[in-house]
């Protein structure tokens, strides 16, 4: 691997051969060395704002993959294990599960950066969060399970529970991330 002095650096900064431009600037945030020595401004790769959305992202897909199982898999199973005809057999749903992995993650990073585009700086985080599960659960969750009422052959209590309980998830939700993204951190 070979050494090329950095165009016009002063102080004698150097990036590898081959070395992607963005290692070149963190080995120089860290070493002091500035790696841009016309004078711009570079940013960190993980800046505190990165780090938290990223704990946001993975903290929100645990809590909506708990609170899914617990909405799903603990209190309708006895709903659903009346109605086996709508549901997959075990093996069936468990060689499908890396959509239920990739849709938990989907919710995760798009309500972390939702909710992160439209907090307020001025408010308590808390009624900001259930604020945002309440719209979430009537935008999202809500009309999901009325579409799935009106096309597949599930009773009107078993509909009424998922909107509750679901609906109620979300809300859960919202307030995991207002808590995780309140604008001080």
């Amino acid at each position: 691997m070979g050494v090329k002095p950095a165009a016009g650096s002063p102080r004698g900064y150097v990036q590898f051969a081959g070395e992607p431009a963005c290692l070149s600037r963190c080995f120089a945030a860290r070493s002091g060395v500035p790696a841009n020595p016309g004078g711009r401004e570079t940013q960190p790769l993980v800046t505190p704002m990165k780090k938290q959305f990223l704990i946001s992202v993975v903290v929100l897909f645990v809590a909506s993959m708990a609170f899914d199982f617990v909405v799903h898999g603990v209190l309708l199973k006895a709903a659903y294990d009346a109605q086996p005809a709508l549901m997959r057999k075990e093996a069936d749903a468990q060689r499908h599960f890396p959509a239920m992995l990739l849709a938990h993650a989907l919710i995760a990073v798009s309500v972390t950066a939702i909710y992160r585009r439209g907090r307020e700086t001025d408010k308590p985080w808390l009624g900001q969060g259930v604020r945002f599960g309440v719209w979430f659960a009537l935008a999202a969750c809500v009309p999901g399970f009325l579409i799935y009422y009106a096309v597949q052959p599930v009773g009107l209590s078993v509909a009424v529970k998922q909107v509750c309980f679901g609906g109620l998830a979300t809300v859960l939700l919202g307030v995991v991330a207002a808590a995780l993204n309140k604008a001080s951190a």
